[in-house]
């Protein structure tokens, strides 16, 4: 072997090493658990079905992740967070309709 191909090869070392790395960041976004999403809609006190409705799921989504069967998409996890950080925000963007045609949640 001569020094450019052991060059070559502690190239391709570092280059692996440095993908790596990045591969094990933490998420840049908060994750729901199934605790998590029931406790935040029972601190927006509401049942299931106006916790989709209010948030613009299917009431079976809503079930699965508060039972562990599936989890949040990364879309869903930042409704989520925004939420439970600016409630007020989600209810005027998504709330109004379902408010003309069920009134209050």
């Amino acid at each position: 072997m001569n020094k450019k191909e052991l060059q070559d090869i502690v190239r391709s070392i570092d280059a692996a090493e440095k993908r790596r790395q990045k591969q094990n960041k933490p998420t840049p976004y908060y994750e729901y658990s199934p605790a998590a999403v029931k406790k935040l809609r029972k601190r927006c006190g509401v049942t299931q079905p106006r916790f989709a409705l209010l948030i613009g799921v299917n009431l079976v989504t809503v079930q699965n992740w508060e039972q562990g069967k599936r989890k949040p998409s990364t879309a869903a996890n930042a409704l989520l967070r925004v939420l439970d950080k600016h409630p007020e925000a989600v209810i005027d963007a998504i709330h109004h309709r379902a408010y003309e045609k069920y009134g209050p949640i």
